[in-house]
C-alpha cells in the first residue's frame, strides 16, 4: 500500500505518473491524498470499503481523513 500526501508543489502529471509506476513494485493499493480538502482518490482499488466519516479501509487497513 502506499498513501502519497499531497504537496503545494505536486503536479497532477507528476502525482499521475507515481501512480502508474506503482504497480511495478507491487502495491496493490494507492491513496492520493489531498491535507488542504481532507479529501481523497482511491487508485487500483482492490477490496476497498469507504468508511462513514469518509475514510478508507483495505483489509485492516484504515485512514480516516477527518483529521487532517
Amino acid at each position: 500500500m502506499c498513501v502519497e500526501i499531497l504537496s503545494p508543489d505536486d503536479t497532477a502529471v507528476e502525482v499521475r505518473a507515481k501512480v502508474r509506476e506503482y504497480p511495478a513494485f507491487g502495491v496493490a493499493y494507492v491513496w492520493i491524498v489531498d491535507r488542504d480538502t481532507g479529501t481523497g482518490e482511491i487508485h487500483m482499488p482492490v477490496g476497498i470499503e469507504l468508511v462513514e466519516d469518509g475514510g478508507f479501509r483495505a483489509g485492516e487497513i484504515e485512514l480516516h481523513l477527518g483529521g487532517l
